[in-house]
């Protein structure tokens, strides 16, 4: 007798949820919506700052690098030709 009254009111709570109308509001976004959004947040204006920082930072590391590279060649360079020659 639980057990059934159980299913049922499981049956009954199941099929409020399933017929429960949507409320407009909770639409998903349109397309010019999430436009707007961005916009809004100068999202375009942020990831150009940040590709243009992040580009410099690349750059400097790489400059780093083969400043750094090209201390150590020279060495390199005389010992393989010292020993091919």
């Amino acid at each position: 007798m639980k057990r059934s009254a159980l299913l049922l009111i499981a049956c009954l709570l199941l099929g409020v949820v399933t017929f429960a109308q949507q409320n407009p509001a909770d639409a998903p976004a349109s397309k010019e919506d999430v436009e707007r959004y961005l916009t809004i947040m100068c999202t375009r204006d942020m990831m150009k700052t940040m590709m243009d920082n992040m580009s410099s930072h690349v750059r400097q590391r790489l400059k780093e690098r083969l400043e750094k590279q090209s201390e150590y060649e020279p060495r390199r360079g005389r010992s393989s030709d010292q020993d091919g020659g």
